[in-house]
């Protein structure tokens, strides 16, 4: 009887500890919302300004540039640190506002990019990959 009494609160303080919003965090922000991003042209160079909320990042393996399937090679213009990350183990991340630049003289006003990258809430949640199409 000892036993069943104490299985009971067990489960009535694991209940109301998963469904607070302490628990969980009710505050996990979508990918949208989390990376930010905007993009602007100087002369030959791109840029991509993304913000980032508080307590997310980016891996930086997972950001990439591609023209017509190409990968454009890009400068990051940002601290990375790196980050024991209980998804992909130990990453090289940027978790602070961060610019890429890459030149754009190969490619025609308008022309269409694909942006790819991949982050993470706190170590808690990680985003699927985002695939954007962007005019340069």
């Amino acid at each position: 009887m000892n036993l069943l009494k104490h299985l009971l609160i067990f489960t009535m303080t694991f209940s109301l500890a998963l469904s607070s919003d302490d628990f969980f965090g009710n505050n996990i922000p979508s990918s949208k919302q989390a990376i930010d991003f905007s993009v602007s042209k100087k002369g030959n160079n791109c840029f991509i300004n993304f913000i980032l909320l508080e307590d997310v990042y980016v891996y930086k393996n997972k950001l990439k540039i591609l023209k017509d399937n190409e990968e454009i090679t890009f400068k990051i213009i940002g601290k990375t640190i790196i980050q024991k990350d209980k998804f992909f183990g130990e990453q090289e991340i940027l978790n602070e506002n961060f610019v890429i630049s890459f030149k754009s003289y190969n490619y025609v006003s308008k022309e269409q990019i694909q942006l790819e990258y991949q982050g993470c809430f706190a170590n808690k949640v990680c985003f699927n990959k985002e695939i954007k199409k962007l005019s340069i």
